[in-house]
């Protein structure tokens, strides 16, 4: 049985190249796997929207040691409107 408050990722209104307005939940410490036809955006919420939220709020945590580990990587901001609860 499930338990009620159950922590997930949330996604609102992520709009990335195919992505248009797409909200969602994905449950945290379970495997997630995203499916679809080609050009549905399964690559666009994966990797420009959760992972460059990622890289974001990991580069805001490690200001110090980010800045001189990785200067040439170049860190921007999803398109989602909203992504909370990334951290466990």
């Amino acid at each position: 049985m499930e338990r009620e408050n159950q922590e997930y990722i949330s996604i609102v209104n992520a709009t990335e190249n195919n992505l248009k307005h797409v909200s969602l939940k994905i449950p945290k410490k379970k495997i997630t796997v995203f499916t679809g036809v080609s050009g549905s955006g399964k690559s666009s919420l994966c990797l420009d929207t959760i992972a460059a939220e990622s890289r974001r709020e990991l580069n805001v945590t490690f200001q110090v040691l980010s800045s001189s580990f990785c200067r040439n990587m170049v860190v921007r901001r999803s398109s989602a409107w909203r992504i909370f609860r990334l951290r466990s």
